[in-house]
């Protein structure tokens, strides 16, 4: 049965000159790499919707927002 190449150890080394090279995006974790799912533009419309109800209800009680 044949593997999936993905599905072993990484270095970091290894994981920065593959991720370069992709066209898909992935994360580094514990050795293991992870694709990230692509955002939608639903998707950037709640996140900016939701940071900027964050950011001023944070600027209303003298707060700050890490966005």
């Amino acid at each position: 049965m044949a593997t999936n190449p993905l599905d072993r150890k990484w270095t970091a080394e290894e994981y920065l000159a593959y991720d370069d090279a992709s066209d898909i995006r992935h994360e580094f974790l514990n050795g293991k790499l992870i694709a990230k799912i692509y955002e939608t533009s639903n998707h950037s419309i709640i996140v900016s919707n939701t940071s900027a109800i964050l950011w001023q209800l944070a600027r209303k009680n003298a707060c700050r927002a890490r966005l």
